[in-house]
């Protein structure tokens, strides 16, 4: 049984955040193999939000060696193995926004639509460095599984979005199942969320109030869940350990009127990395069709880490430490122009202006309007 707590600022928990509620309860307490049991009165929504702030606040930077492997299934039970897979090493600044530099020894993905005569799964290496103004990425390997061809290609812009890091690789890292870094979508913490959550609710009555929910394991530990949703479109539920530094320890995303599963994320496995600062070590994501991408397969991304390491001044200096190799190819839209990274002994890049470039190519290339009637 569980303590359900109506927050104070709010008149009511509309009756769909109630019934969210009891499926949420179920999903946690099946996956860890507990029943819940009733509480001590649950938080107010504010406590909640200080808790998770000054969470927030005590990771400063991360450092993480980690692998994410995918594994498909057809009831979402009995799962297989796949060739995807992502191992990264990562080192990112606790900011939102911050920098970071992730270096990915290898990812493998599958083709959505795969060319005719063309593995399902493709492969490539690169690392990607940000450093709060512009963002840097190299291109190792290309190709498919047990067929790779090196390359050395860079593209560098101010444009962070136009560069996002992929799924696979946020899950690789465990920045996906980390309060800051809760969502790869929003420059918002999970804090910032949630306070401008209640600042919209007077102004937006499809929002529905925050739920929150507290109870005991046998194991003597807590979890908290807050629940918020916009009512017959989506609904967000958190399951927060109070015990362990208010680490996610759960989370859920459904939409629409049947409130159909969009993706779930269960933390198998939290490591202590500094005073009262948990971050995940074991994690999985499973998706159900169709938004796992398929019509009728269910994914399961399973996400470890050999090395996690938090709050030290070398993980800032090695996030600027990326250097391109002699002889990359770099495309700079920053700076605006074509170069080659040239040899140590010679520090005089071979740089092109981008705009002569494109007319000398312009001027050799057929004209896209040859064989026009």
């Amino acid at each position: 049984m569980s303590h359900l707590i109506i927050p104070r600022r709010q008149a009511f928990v509309h009756v769909r955040a109630v019934r969210a509620l009891a499926v949420s309860l179920l999903f946690g307490a099946v996956a860890a193999g507990q029943v819940p049991a009733l509480s001590a009165p649950a938080p107010s929504i504010d406590e909640v939000i200080a808790s998770v702030e000054a969470a927030e606040r005590r990771l400063v930077n991360i450092h993480v060696t980690g692998t994410a492997t995918l594994n498909e299934s057809a009831d979402g039970r009995e799962w297989k193995q796949t060739p995807g897979s992502c191992v990264v090493k990562a080192w990112m600044n606790a900011l939102i926004d911050g920098p970071f530099r992730v270096d990915v020894s290898s990812e493998v993905i599958k083709w959505a639509d795969a060319p005719a005569g063309k593995p399902p799964y493709f492969e490539s290496s690169y690392a990607i460095a940000y450093d709060g103004r512009q963002i840097t990425r190299l291109q190792k390997t290309v190709g498919s599984p047990g067929h790779m061809k090196p390359v050395r290609v860079a593209e560098i812009s101010a444009d962070v979005q136009s560069m996002r890091v992929s799924p696979s690789c946020r899950l690789a890292n465990g920045s996906a199942f980390a309060i800051n870094f809760w969502s790869p979508d929003t420059s918002q913490t999970l804090s910032e969320y949630l306070r401008h959550w209640i600042d919209q609710q007077s102004r937006h009555p499809e929002l529905q109030p925050i739920a929150i929910v507290e109870w005991s394991r046998a194991d003597a530990s807590r979890e908290v869940m807050v629940i918020v949703g916009y009512r017959g479109k989506i609904e967000h539920a958190w399951r927060l350990d109070p015990t362990r530094g208010w680490a996610v320890v759960g989370y859920e995303l459904r939409q629409g009127e049947s409130r159909s599963l969009v993706n779930r994320y269960l933390v198998n496995k939290l490591e202590k990395v500094a005073d009262d600062l948990w971050y995940p070590a074991e994690a999985d994501l499973i998706q159900p069709p169709p938004f796992s991408g398929t019509v009728d397969t269910h994914t399961r991304w399973r996400y470890s880490a050999s090395e996690i390491v938090a709050n030290r001044p070398e993980t800032e200096q090695a996030i600027t430490s990326m250097s391109l190799p002699a002889g990359t190819q770099v495309t700079d839209k920053a700076q605006n122009r074509m170069y080659e990274v040239a040899a140590p002994d010679n520090q005089t890049s071979r740089a092109i202006d981008a705009l002569l470039l494109s007319a000398v190519r312009a001027a050799t290339q057929p004209s896209s309007n040859a064989g026009a009637d």
